[in-house]
This record gives C-alpha cells, sequence and structure tokens, in this order.
C-alpha cells in the first residue's frame, strides 16, 4: 500500500476534487488547519485537518470509534465515494511512498448504520427532566396521529433524538431485506412552521440511499400479492403490511427495478394529487410486467391522517388504469 504525503494544497485540493466544503479560518480554525464537517458527530466545520492531514474533532474527539480514524476515512465517509476512488483521487494530489504493512479499510457493506447520539426509546422514562419532557413530546405527537407509540418503537426501530442537527425528531430507521439498518429518515414531532417535517440521514453515512431501496421492504414477502406504493414513512405505518414508501413523490430507476423483482399481482399507486403526473409516468414503466394497477388521487389528508377504510374505500372506487 502506498503511504500518502500530505500538504496544505494538496488537502485543499483533494478536498475540491471530492467535492467536500471546508473552512479555512474564523473561530475554531487553527493557524495551519482547515476544518470540515465530522461524519461521527455531525458537527459543522469542527473536524480539523492539519497540514499534515491529521484530524481531531473538537466536538466528539471520535468517542466510541475504536481506533482514530484516518483523513481518508473521513473523507470516504463524508464524500459517499468508495475507498478506490479516494485513493486514486488522494494520489493525484499527494505524495506517495509504498509502505510495507497494509491494512484494508472496510467497504459500506461491511459497515454498521446507528442511530444519531443523544437518541433513545420511546417506551423507557428517563431521569432527566429535559428528556423526559422530550419523550412525552414525543408520543404525544404519535398518539395525536393515532399511532401506537410502543408497536413502532418494536416493530419499526421507531426512537427519538436530540442529537445536534436532528434535534427533537423521529428516528425512523430503514431496513433492507434482511433485517439491517441501511439509512434512516429524522421526522419532526414539534409541528412547528419553521422546520422541515424530515431531514435525511446523512449520505456519508447511509449505507444505501434513500433513493435505491424502499421504506417496509424487510417486512414484504411472497404472499404480499398487492403492494401500496405510498410517499412517506407514517403513511407506510397507516397500511401496513405490503405498503412500501418511496421517500418522495418521484419513483426512482433502482425503486421500479425492486418492484419488478417483487413481481406483485397488483401495484396501487397512493399519492397526493399533485404527485399524480410522476405515479402515472411510473406506473405505464410498469405496467409490462404488472397485470394490474390502479392509481388512487389522494385528495386532501394525507394516507397517514385517514382511516385505514377510508384508504381502501378510495382504493376500491378506483379503476384499473389503462396504458
Amino acid at each position: 500500500m502506498k503511504w500518502l504525503k500530505w500538504d496544505r494544497r494538496s488537502i485543499v485540493n483533494f478536498l475540491d476534487a471530492i467535492e467536500i466544503d471546508y473552512k479555512t479560518g474564523g473561530k475554531n480554525v487553527g493557524q495551519n488547519d482547515l476544518n470540515i464537517d465530522c461524519p461521527f458527530c455531525y458537527a459543522d466545520k469542527h473536524l480539523s485537518v492539519s497540514d499534515k492531514g491529521l484530524v481531531y474533532c473538537w466536538v466528539c474527539n471520535f468517542e466510541g470509534e475504536e481506533k482514530k480514524p484516518s483523513f481518508l476515512k473521513i473523507a470516504h465517509l463524508l464524500s459517499g465515494r468508495s475507498w478506490n476512488e479516494i485513493f486514486s483521487i488522494a494520489e493525484e494530489f499527494a505524495e506517495s511512498e509504498e509502505k510495507e504493512t497494509t491494512k484494508k479499510e472496510p467497504e459500506k457493506k461491511d459497515l454498521l448504520l446507528h442511530y444519531p447520539p443523544s437518541t433513545h426509546f420511546l417506551s423507557k422514562p428517563l431521569n432527566s427532566p429535559i428528556l423526559e419532557t422530550e419523550r412525552l413530546k414525543a408520543i404525544n405527537y404519535l398518539e395525536k396521529r393515532d399511532f401506537n407509540f410502543i408497536f413502532l418503537e418494536k416493530v419499526y426501530g421507531v426512537r427519538f433524538t436530540l442529537a445536534k442537527n436532528f434535534i427533537q425528531r423521529l428516528i425512523i430507521p430503514i431496513f433492507d431485506e434482511s433485517g439491517k439498518m441501511v439509512n434512516w429518515f429524522a421526522r419532526d414531532y414539534t409541528n412547528k412552521s419553521d422546520r422541515s417535517r424530515y431531514k435525511d440521514c446523512p449520505s456519508s453515512i447511509s449505507l444505501i440511499p434513500k433513493n435505491k431501496t424502499l421504506y417496509g421492504l424487510n417486512f414484504i414477502g411472497e404472499k404480499n400479492k398487492t403492494i401500496y406504493l405510498v410517499e412517506g414513512p407514517t403513511d407506510q405505518w397507516r397500511i401496513g403490511n405490503g405498503a412500501l414508501a418511496v421517500g418522495k413523490s418521484a419513483v426512482s430507476p433502482e425503486q421500479e427495478n425492486i418492484i419488478r423483482r417483487l413481481k406483485p399481482e397488483s401495484l396501487i399507486y397512493l399519492f397526493d394529487e399533485g404527485a399524480t403526473g410522476r405515479a402515472i409516468s411510473s406506473a405505464e414503466r410498469l405496467s409490462a410486467v404488472i397485470p394490474e394497477i390502479k392509481i388512487v388521487k389522494i385528495k386532501g389528508a394525507d394516507i397517514a391522517d385517514r382511516t385505514i377504510e377510508n384508504v381502501f374505500s378510495l382504493i376500491e372506487s378506483t379503476n384499473p388504469a389503462k396504458f
């Protein structure tokens, strides 16, 4: 393996090449350092990179990691690029020498995705008054929407978090077909108008991008002859087994390929009225392999805010699409 020798200029050029933002001066930036985001605690521009390529996070100090990560591992996690691509680009800018000892860094498929720091169970009372207040707020949000928080915690792995950048949000894991967590949603439970409903798991740590998988895939089996395609995870909760959420209103080619592989006899789109056009486009592409497709126009309340009886009434009253 080649040992890379860094200097200030090569580090800047390397970060520019892999599109990682950095700060070269100002508060918390050392004289010979530049600062980037931390992929472990998500602190904004608090991870320093020295002109020798040494790294240090002033917020988490990589607490919980078995050993201090290398600059290239940080770059790999932040950029989402493969190890081979990171090494190849790094060699373009840093001086290299052969090194006798080698140790292969793990690919993303070998890594585990964890909940953010300061994430807690919904069902377990907490000693801290602040944490307990937030736990009850999260529970209240779910109960007002007629969801059972104990069921969501046990079956879907839902937790609440006060992690920086994800404070006052539910963490909703996305699992692959084997039950491995590969990504997560962070859903606001305050309902404040100045907060986005959803924030994404950083691409630097997610194992599979959201648009390349489907939420609820771990519950789908051969018995599911009908698949209900919905937009968000709370819509999937309302319908339950057999429903898959795309995470937005556009169905990606990778998600369509997953549906083709599942070979359902019937596919039912349950998208908001404004996304009907995107549903039709996707349905046309899948119509060659799926015998029956319905496109249900959802006007007014989201699927998650309806009764299951109302949802199936809408499905029954919708005729199959013709292409």
